[in-house]
């Protein structure tokens, strides 16, 4: 340790000899406890890591060494910095950004906001906390610190702790986990686990590293003539406090020294508040701010901001003075806040030592304030205004109104698999594999402060401003080398150099390091046993990359349905805008528009490809005109037609490029707390910082991005899409759902922007929220966006060019029949779904006519059911070949060709495929890609196979060179959309009937009357919620009494006297009510509100390929699949039984004028005199002649 004066080595000194006197010689128990994941430390990591992990079903222990939760976050740091206010905020994604978005939403801001009081910031963390279930003292301990880890071989078993508040007495306690993150400031698991790490800085030579190492810069720095010396003049009189007595290193050179800690104060204008004066700082000695003075005497007061840096707690975004009265105090200029230079034995000391250099910043700090307060040689109008300011009585109640949170900058840094630099921070190199990013300049506080030509000089700081936007973290600059560890994840203190971890260590990006790294040790848990070096960090964060894509936890209800039933009919009105406009100045029937009144183009589109019937309605703003007020299409559908559970939006829409504004498809329970939605096209359309415009709605519940690209009205066609969103409603809820939009686009409002096409809207009430398309192709594919080159790496997105890979090998992840001699990745394209897409040339020769670009799926990673598969495509207007997009399974090839049908004569299509034509005007020169979309089935056990067809086509096109059928493709996905469609007829005495392993979609042409009994019997069972949601609220089912539910035998029920070998006799009514129904068996059923025919089921597993029939005393009820004479299919009757059949005259009443009598479908007849048949009365049955 260099020299920082005598009363700093003696405090230290006196720490520990404290420490060895208060040693008791009693022996220490240990508690022990065991989960998946152990999370080491309260920062915002951890708290992430905590929450993402309980939220995936892992059970988890977060252990905190201090009492209060949330690191620098929760402990005055509300000023966040990450960089750029406007152009780097889009890297804060998934919980992250949730956090901030909570904390807007609590000032009633509309966005995320980034300034905040601490007390908030704690409140909105134990939030998330609350949600996930995780407890005090049971999932998080609190003041405990690692003493031990215990190791076999390269794993990390278990680690002991001890109780911080009196680590010689309270027993110690063992945690055993699968997988330890260490997301402590300091890396004290990371350093008990014996994994390699650094301390200090590297040399400029090190990394090839021009800031890194001692720097005397001009940043936070005396001016010239500042005397170092107790006399001024007089070295032989001392130094001053806080100056080295060792000459200043080097420039570049490497050393173990720290960058300055300090602690963000947070201080407020409001009264009452704790005085600054209110008593003197312990250890108080104004000798140690003679510097301070000295400094002044050179460079002359100029206010209250000389020595301290005020930033207040507002958002200029926002209320001009929701929290204008509190502040986020940090270091400014030579003198400061900063404790210079006693920072540097923090991150090996002991505990004790840790808390002695704690505290001597602590008194640093407040004899600091203290003096500024009340000296006189500080001008009066200065002191006056900090006078004005005091410790603020709601924050920080149990430490006198001061934050308990040093400001640890820096401490270890792990040297994982690789090590973060600043050619990485200035991309000049690029990180492949990305679990998040950083944004913030390069940015290192001073680490010492030295006599330099007989004055004052600081050393350390710097300040490098990154030119080329966020950059990627590595993932595996925070993994370890297996060597070292392979169950450990270090997201804090992570493996960088000195001044590139300067960039990354911002409390926003370690939010999202604390999600991603959790997924990270989920996914190591789920398929690698616990090795953390093997996970595929791209699949961590694929949830991130939409933004605001984020999980979150739903109330459902107890019982959710087993089948997914389809319920527009029952709740929209003009659905697929078939019914035109009473008026054009007005919403299409049915629809409404809020704010009503708004002056639009209102049109029906008949040319429109994928639409559901004759036309889709178009909306636009009116002619060079804007919607600045956010413009809702909807309609409500009321609580009473609902009921609880997981609802299924979906419509087709088209939405032309550049004039996106913000149109999207919404769901909305009415509450005010659940508003999902879906954004046509992909994130930066809409939020993109570098051009400075942010056009989301952050008070959104969900928001996902389709992904889709714009079409062009003049010159392609417009092939609609299919849009969705899901929602989660309680009993009681409404349901508002539509389009929303505004003219916002791309940075200011655009003429025309906001304008959309919709069509085929439904609603279907659902077993659950499934994958999302991206979410399935993560799973199943690789490279589908192709930002990738042939070994995986991710191209540069900071330049537009065509780069041929032939020599390099394949496209990564995808397959060829045989590559040409040009091919790979294209970035001067537009419209691309990001940066790159790939393109098939050739140079010397031509497409071969059999050429495909492909991925296979196999059959155990899919469902049987109909699959879309979708990219975007580019070809040359005189090119287009034989070019389609294709999906094939089994003998089943459905394509679809980029250009209008005629442009194919019937001798270059491929027989046995099912061809459609997405009918894209093709263009000579930009590579301006488009949707194409295609529908497959795949049956049980076939893979799926999809790609790009291509060829030079007819034969006059066989020409070396010539290029005919190149094509660029960008984002090639697939998803199932429903599952295989079978048809069943109540008119039909044909149904096939086939049970399956696998789910079928049902398209039911029964028809149901409400209010009366009628029989049904399926091959499928329905639960409670499936009758409500199909049948009505309120609706009764029920089912002849004892009857035995399991053979498929008819069975003999209910005769007087089927109990006598047990010598009991059993007397039975004829029916009783039911809240399901079995697959087979008949049931009577009165709807209170049945769907209209057809009704359309979804998630249906057909199990019965034959009806049930039984006796009732000497009644046969028999179902049926099929027609008959007797009933229609999908009902029962009762067949004719010569035995027990009482004969009467036409038209005689019964003697009972009470008696129920039904006919043989079982419908109750309303009189006693009906005509001649078979009836149903009292347990028996009887006929009229």
């Amino acid at each position: 340790m260099k020299t920082r004066g005598f009363f700093y080595s003696f405090l230290l000194s006196a720490a520990c000899l404290i420490s060895t006197l208060n040693v008791q010689a009693e022996e220490v128990t240990t508690t022990e406890k065991e989960v998946d994941i152990c999370i080491y430390g309260s920062s915002p990591a951890g708290i992430m890591a905590a929450y993402t992990a309980k939220l995936k079903g892992k059970s988890v222990l977060l252990i905190s060494t201090t009492k209060r939760l949330g690191g620098l976050t929760t402990g005055g740091l509300g000023w966040t910095d990450i960089g750029d206010s406007t152009s780097h905020r889009r890297i804060i994604k998934g919980f992250a950004r949730e956090f901030y978005r909570r904390i807007g939403q609590h000032y009633g801001m509309a966005t995320p906001t980034f300034y905040f009081e601490p007390k908030v910031a704690l409140a909105t963390f134990r939030g998330f906390l609350d949600e996930a279930g995780i407890k005090d003292s049971t999932d998080i301990w609190y003041q405990w610190r690692i003493v031990s880890a215990e190791k076999v071989g390269n794993e990390v078993k278990s680690i002991t702790l001890e109780d911080a508040t009196n680590p010689k007495v309270t027993p110690q306690r063992t945690v055993r986990a699968k997988i330890f993150m260490d997301c402590g400031y300091e890396g004290d698991l990371m350093a008990r686990a014996g994994i390699t790490y650094t301390v200090g800085r590297e040399s400029a030579d090190k990394y090839g590293e021009p800031e890194n190492g001692a720097q005397c810069l001009n940043k936070h720095q005396f001016c010239d003539g500042v005397d170092p010396y107790v006399i001024p003049g007089d070295p032989s009189s001392g130094l001053l406090w806080g100056i080295m007595s060792e000459p200043m290193p080097a420039k570049g050179t490497g050393d173990n020294h720290i960058q300055a800690y300090n602690y963000r104060l947070t201080l407020t204008k409001n009264k009452p508040f704790r005085p600054i004066t209110e008593k003197v700082p312990d250890n108080y000695d104004p000798s140690k701010y003679e510097l301070l003075f000295r400094w002044m005497e050179k460079k002359g007061w100029s206010g209250y901001g000389d020595c301290i840096k005020w930033t207040y707690m507002k958002d200029s975004s926002g209320p001009n003075s929701w929290n204008a009265y509190k502040t986020d105090n940090n270091n400014n200029g030579a003198f400061s806040t900063d404790m210079i230079g006693y920072s540097w034995d923090y991150p090996e000391a002991t505990y004790e030592q840790r808390d002695s250099i704690a505290k001597l910043h602590e008194d640093y700090t407040k004899g600091l304030l203290y003096i500024l307060w009340t000296d006189p040689r500080v001008p009066q109008k200065i002191r006056d205004e900090y006078n004005l300011w005091g410790y603020p009585l709601d924050e920080y109640e149990d430490n006198e109104n001061f934050t308990p949170q040093l400001y640890i900058r820096e401490a270890r840094r792990m040297i994982g698999r690789m090590v973060m630099t600043e050619d990485y921070c200035l991309k000049n190199k690029v990180a492949n594999d990305p679990i998040a990013w950083g944004a913030y300049t390069m940015d290192s506080h001073n680490c010492g402060r030295y006599v330099v030509n007989g004055m004052v000089k600081n050393e350390g700081d710097v300040q490098r401003h990154l030119t080329k936007g966020p950059y990627n973290i590595s993932y595996r600059a925070v993994t370890p080398k297996e060597s070292d560890a392979r169950n450990v994840i270090v997201p804090v203190c992570l493996s960088a150099s000195h001044i590139a971890y300067g960039s990354i260590r911002m409390e926003p990006v370690y939010m999202v390091l604390g999600e991603t790294t959790a997924l990270a040790a989920i996914q190591a848990l789920d398929e690698h046993d616990g090795c953390v070096q093997r996970v595929d960090p791209s699949r961590c964060i694929a949830q991130l990359e939409n933004g605001l894509s984020i999980e979150r936890i739903d109330a459902l209800p107890e019982v959710m349905n087993s089948v997914s039933v389809d319920i527009t009919s029952r709740v929209l009105t003009n659905p697929s805008f078939e019914e035109n406009f009473t008026k054009n100045t007005l919403p299409p029937t049915g629809w409404q528009e809020s704010p009503a009144g708004t002056t639009l183009q209102r049109s029906m589109n008949k040319t429109a490809r994928n639409k559901d019937g004759l036309q889709a309605y178009v909306c636009k703003p009116a002619t060079n005109s804007t919607i600045t007020t956010p413009m809702r299409l909807y309609q409500r559908v009321p609580a009473e037609k609902l009921g609880a559970g997981i609802y299924k939006v979906s419509c087709r829409m088209w939405i032309e490029k550049d004039f996106y504004g913000t149109a999207c498809l919404f769901a909305d329970n009415q509450r005010g707390d659940n508003c999902n939605v879906q954004y046509w096209t992909n994130e930066p359309y809409y939020r993109n910082g570098t051009s400075g415009y942010d056009n989301l709605t952050y008070t959104d519940y969900r928001t996902s991005f389709a992904r889709h690209a714009g079409g062009f009205n003049s010159s392609t066609a417009q092939n609609m899409q299919r849009m969705v969103v899901y929602i989660t409603l309680q009993d009681g809820d409404d349901l508002l759902l539509g389009v929303r939009t505004s003219s916002a686009n791309q940075a200011s409002d655009k003429n025309g922007a906001g304008y959309f096409m919709v069509d085929d809207f439904h609603v279907e009430k659902v077993t659950e929220k499934p994958l999302s398309q991206d979410e399935f192709c993560n799973s199943v594919l690789t490279n589908y966006d192709f930002e990738k080159n042939p070994k995986g790496i991710t191209y540069d997105w900071n330049v537009k060019t065509t780069i041929n890979e032939a020599a390099n090998g394949p496209i990564y992840g995808w397959q060829s029949s045989g590559w040409t001699d040009n091919y790979g990745g294209v970035s001067d394209g537009s419209n691309l779904e990001w940066k790159w897409a790939a393109y098939v040339a050739s140079t010397s020769d031509v497409i071969p006519n059999d050429f495909r670009l492909y991925q296979t799926i196999p059959a155990e990673k899919l469902e049987p059911g109909i699959y879309e598969v979708n990219a975007r495509m580019w070809q040359h207007a005189s090119k287009l070949g034989i070019t389609r997009l294709y999906g094939k399974a089994g003998n089943k090839c459905a394509v679809q060709y980029y250009g209008v049908e005629s442009k194919y004569p019937a001798s270059v299509l491929t027989e046995g495929e099912t061809a459609t034509f997405a009918g894209l005007s093709a263009n000579s020169s930009n590579g301006r890609v488009n949707n194409m979309a295609l529908d497959i089935e795949v049956g049980e056990g076939e893979d799926l196979e999809i790609g790009v067809k291509s060829g030079y086509g007819a034969e006059a096109n066989k020409t070396a060179g010539a290029n005919h059928g190149k094509f660029y493709v960008d984002l090639i996905r697939t998803w199932k959309v429903s599952d295989l469609p079978v048809a069943y007829d109540e008119n039909s005495a044909e149904n096939e009937i086939v049970p399956r392993s696998y789910n079928n979609k049902v398209v039911l042409n029964k028809t149901f009357v409400n209010g009366e009994w009628q029989f049904v019997c399926l091959p499928f069972s329905l639960n409670a919620a499936d009758i409500e949601t199909i049948f009505g609220k309120g609706t009764e089912v029920e089912q002849l009494e004892q009857l035995m539910i399991g053979s498929k035998e008819q069975l003999m029920i209910g005769s007087a006297n089927n109990n006598e070998a047990d010598g009991e006799e059993t007397t039975f009514g004829p029916w009783y009510p039911v809240s399901e129904m079995k697959a087979g068996c008949p049931y009577r059923i009165r709807p209170t509100d049945a769907l209209a025919s057809p009704i359309t089921l979804k998630h249906v597993r057909v199990t019965e390929k034959e009806p049930w029939g039984y006796h009732y005393v000497d009644i046969l009820i028999t179902g049926t699949f099929q027609k008959t004479a007797d009933a229609p299919a999908f009902s029962a009757f009762i067949t004719e039984d010569p035995y027990g059949i009482k004969m009467i005259d036409n038209g005689q009443q019964t003697t009972d004028n009470d008696a129920k009598w039904y006919d043989l479908q079982g419908r109750e007849m309303r009189n006693n005199k009906f005509q001649k048949g078979i009836y149903v009365t009292k347990g028996g049955k009887v006929a009229r002649k």
